[in-house]
């Protein structure tokens, strides 16, 4: 599963269009394949222990009740 999420997020920072401003495009691709990677990882639930830390996280921020 890990393989695939990663191979998936990869794909996801090469389709983003580069930006001309390195920083500003780093930040940009870097944001994406961050979120991309957590986000299957969450949904997908490939550990139960990241899946708790993440709900704690969730619901300190108060997205998650």
């Amino acid at each position: 599963k890990c393989l695939a999420f990663g191979i998936i997020a990869f794909a996801v920072g090469e389709i983003i269009p580069t930006v001309d401003n390195f920083i500003i495009d780093l930040f940009i691709r870097c944001s994406a394949v961050c979120t991309v990677f957590v986000g299957l990882c969450y949904f997908f639930p490939v550990s139960a222990d990241l899946n708790q830390i993440a709900n704690k996280f969730l619901k300190q921020i108060r997205i998650l009740k």
